[in-house]
C-alpha cells in the first residue's frame, strides 16, 4: 500500500501550513521548547558516554554548562520527534505496550512517558558498549552496542519514570524476541532505519507486532524504500529541530495492516 505522490506532498502541504499559521514570529517562538526532559548532575563516565554517541561534543566536560547544553540538545530532539509524529500518536489508539530499539539514555522514552503515554510499558532494548559497526546496507554486527544501561536507569529515575523495564540486548545476541504480548507501538530514533538498515530488522519487528501496531523510525535522507516496505501501509514525514532549523529530519511510519487512523494523521 504506497502512497500516491500526490497525496503525500499534500499531507506535508498541511503539515507547514499549520507551522505558518503560527505568523511571523512562530519560529523565534519555538526556538526554546519546553523542558520536558531533565539531565542529572554529570560525572566524567557520564561525560564519556554522551562524547560515544555525540562525537559534535568533544568538548564536553562534566559542568553545568555543559549538563545545560545537553539538557537542551535531547529536549530540542524530542520535540522535533513530537512535531514529526504528533499527529499520528493522537490519532492512533493510546498504545500500552511500547517498544524503543536504541533508547540510548532514555530521552525518547521519558518524554512520551511524561507528555503522552503515563501509562503505557516501555520496553528498552538496547546493551552497555563502546563500540559500533555501523553499515546502512552492510552486515548487520550482534556486538555493535554503544548504550549504558546504568545511565539510562539513572536517566530515567531522575525524571521519575518508573513504568519500563531494560531488555539487555546482549542476552539475546542482539535479536528482538517476544516477551509477553505483541507491542501496540515500536520505534527506533537513530538505530533500526538510519544507522541499521531497516531490512535487517524488519522481520524481528512484524513478528512482534499485530495488526494495529505503528512502527516508526528515523531514516537518512537517501532513504530508498524496499519492496518490502513498499508492501505496508507506509509514509514519510519530516521535521526539524526547534534549535536547528536548518536541519530535515526523516521518519518512515509502517504499520501491518492497513488502519483507518494511519490514513487520517
Amino acid at each position: 500500500m504506497s502512497r500516491a505522490p500526490k497525496s503525500f506532498f499534500l499531507r506535508e502541504a498541511q503539515r507547514q501550513a499549520r507551522r505558518v499559521a503560527l505568523g511571523p514570529f512562530g519560529s523565534l517562538l519555538s526556538r526554546k521548547p519546553e523542558t520536558v526532559v531533565r539531565v542529572p548532575p554529570l560525572d566524567d563516565a557520564f561525560v564519556s558516554a554522551i562524547k560515544l554517541v555525540a562525537p559534535q561534543y568533544p568538548d564536553f566536560t562534566a559542568n553545568e554548562q555543559t549538563r545545560l547544553t545537553w539538557e537542551q540538545d535531547q529536549n530540542n530532539s524530542c520535540w522535533a520527534e513530537e512535531w514529526a509524529v504528533g499527529d499520528i500518536l493522537s490519532a492512533m489508539p493510546p498504545p500500552k505496550r511500547i517498544l524503543e530499539i536504541g533508547p540510548g539514555f532514555g530521552r525518547s522514552a521519558a518524554f512520551f512517558s511524561k507528555r503522552r503515554f503515563p501509562n503505557a510499558t516501555f520496553d528498552l532494548f538496547d546493551a552497555t558498549g563502546g563500540d559500533t559497526k555501523y553499515e546502512m546496507l552492510g552486515k548487520r554486527y550482534e556486538d555493535s552496542f554503544c548504550g549504558n544501561l546504568p545511565l539510562l536507569e539513572r536517566n530515567l529515575e531522575f525524571n521519575g519514570v518508573s513504568n519500563y523495564r531494560i531488555l539487555d540486548a546482549r542476552e539475546s545476541g542482539g535479536r528482538l524476541s517476544g516477551r509477553g504480548d505483541k507491542y501496540d507501538l515500536i520505534y527506533s530514533f537513530y538505530a533500526v532505519g538510519f544507522h541499521w538498515s531497516i531490512e535487517h530488522w524488519l522481520d524481528e519487528i512484524i513478528a512482534l507486532s499485530h495488526d494495529s501496531t505503528l512502527g516508526i523510525f528515523i531514516v537518512p535522507s537517501n532513504f530508498l524504500i524496499s519492496d518490502r516496505v513498499r508492501a505496508l501501509p507506509h509514509r514519510i514525514v519530516q521535521a526539524s529541530p526547534p534549535m536547528r532549523p536548518w536541519v530535515t529530519i526523516y521518519f518512515l511510519l509502517i504499520t501491518p495492516k492497513p488502519q483507518p487512523w494511519f490514513d487520517a494523521a
